[in-house]
């Protein structure tokens, strides 16, 4: 599903930006 992609990708950003953020 689209919908379930664009979370997942959602999801895998906010990790990458927390990360970027905490490093």
């Amino acid at each position: 599903m689209v919908v379930n992609r664009l979370g997942f990708f959602s999801c895998f950003s906010i990790l990458l930006i927390i990360y970027t953020l905490v490093y």
